[in-house]
């Protein structure tokens, strides 16, 4: 199934708007269900984007706290995240969420 561009920024933001998201969360509920999905390229280019102009921030979670913190995003890095959706590892991977909740 194609997934349109334009909804994956919108469920995107919808989710975010709530509460910071996995990025393996965002990509489920975009509709992306595995690393072998043909919009799964897209969809990391989108949430690549929405980091670049400020609209989300990367977060990753802290192994002593266990709090999200803000981390430098890499785009690299979610590209090789992304080829594992199916077993996403929340204790490292990257989460997103709004800067107003950073």
């Amino acid at each position: 199934m194609e997934v349109n561009p334009d909804s994956i920024v919108d469920r995107i933001l919808e989710l975010v708007s709530e509460d910071d998201y996995g990025f393996w969360e965002l990509g489920w509920a975009a509709g992306i269900k595995s690393s072998k999905d043909p919009g799964l390229q897209a969809f990391g280019r989108k949430i690549a984007d929405l980091v670049r102009s400020g609209v989300l921030i990367s977060k990753r979670r802290n192994p002593v706290s266990e709090m999200l913190e803000v981390v430098p995003f890499n785009e690299d890095e979610l590209t090789m995240q992304l080829l594992r959706l199916e077993r996403p590892s929340p204790g490292s991977d990257y989460w997103f969420g709004l800067p107003d909740r950073a």
